[in-house]
């Protein structure tokens, strides 16, 4: 006869397994070619994980004082996602923090393109556990954008016992490409890929982001030449040169001559692109830490430059002027101190004036 302590634990078992969902069981295997890493030229499977780079490892290995950004903030997984298909109503995502650059971690799931659930992790978490199930049992797809701010791998992802992953019915879209700083690469929206500026105009015009901006990154002439690996570019939009105006060897001829260069090498691979020249934004900073020249002289060589470009036959290239098209309000809410990064609602508004001027 059962005595009131076993009836006690055993109504409580079939109580918990009423009210907790069965988890998923199927381990899927992360090198299955109907898997998609998008935004990324660079994944690595290696010791039954999947990481991720933005940059090739020749330009990663550059010298800093070339390079002109710096590699660990580069090892950051802004802008990649994963893209997937199934009929599983359960999904299960495993992953871990990687070195060095780790600014805390923030996920979002979208399913039929609907964003459904978002995951937030903190700087001393050692692993990354998302779970999410659907109401939908048929054919869905799914996108689960990474952060912006840490450098993640993918250990494992899960479905329903009897479920698999399948063919991804939408097709691969064109590639936009920013380049940047700070300000593309996510300062100010957390670590969420999903909030930042760049993410946000590729959804606006059906495009596949591929983020190579780098925050504290002044132009980079080996970041224009790893653009020999991509393939497909419709857009190209480059944002910099807040950094290179308050650098210690800070010359607006040098800027200026730069871009100029950028330009040319991009020309060489992509002839027909459609590139975006925005200059820099509104900033509450009036005045460069080491020279006495204005941030507007800085937008002046950036105007400059394509207009030469135009002039020599480049009908795809076009100027934007950043403080025009920002002001005040898209700074941060969250750090009324930071004279120039977009806060979330200065990145959407951002992005909304750009898709209107792309379009």
């Amino acid at each position: 006869m059962m005595n009131l302590k076993h009836l006690f634990i055993t109504t409580a078992l079939i109580a918990f397994a009423a009210i907790t969902p069965a988890m998923a069981a199927k381990t899927v295997d992360l090198a299955n070619d109907n898997i998609r890493y998008l935004g990324t030229n660079y994944v690595y499977h290696q010791n039954k994980q999947v990481s991720f780079s933005r940059h090739n490892k020749g330009t990663l290995a550059v010298p800093k004082m070339k390079l002109a950004f710096n590699p660990e903030k580069a090892q950051t997984t802004s802008g990649i996602v994963v893209n997937l298909a199934t009929k599983s109503q359960e999904i299960n995502f495993e992953f871990i923090p990687l070195p060095k650059e780790n600014r805390g971690s923030e996920f979002a799931l979208y399913e039929n393109d609907t964003l459904v659930k978002t995951f937030k992790f903190k700087r001393k978490d050692k692993k990354f556990l998302l779970n999410y199930k659907s109401d939908n049992s048929q054919y869905k797809e799914y996108r689960l954008t990474l952060p912006s701010w840490s450098n993640v791998a993918l250990q494992s992802i899960t479905l329903d016992d009897d479920s698999e992953i399948l063919a991804i019915k939408t097709p691969r879209k064109a590639k936009y490409v920013a380049i940047g700083d700070s300000i593309t690469h996510g300062v100010g929206q957390g670590s969420a890929t999903h909030l930042t500026y760049p993410y946000i105009v590729s959804q606006a015009l059906d495009l596949e982001l591929y983020n190579i901006a780098v925050g504290g990154g002044k132009t980079s002439i080996p970041t224009a030449e790893m653009l020999k690996d991509f393939d497909d570019i419709k857009l190209i939009t480059l944002l910099i040169g807040y950094n290179d105006w308050n650098s210690p060897k800070a010359d607006v001829k040098q800027y200026q001559s730069n871009i100029d260069e950028i330009l040319s090498i991009i020309r060489k691979y992509h002839p027909e692109t459609q590139i975006y020249c925005i200059t820099p934004l509104f900033t509450k900073t009036q005045k460069a830490k080491h020279i006495d020249q204005p941030i507007q002289a800085y937008r002046q060589a950036v105007i400059d430059v394509v207009k030469a470009k135009q002039l020599s036959g480049d009908i795809n290239i076009t100027v934007i002027e950043g403080d025009e098209i920002t002001s005040a309000k898209n700074l941060r809410e969250d750090n009324p101190k930071d004279p120039v990064h977009l806060g979330v609602n200065g990145a959407r508004m951002l992005a909304e004036e750009l898709t209107k001027l792309i379009k």
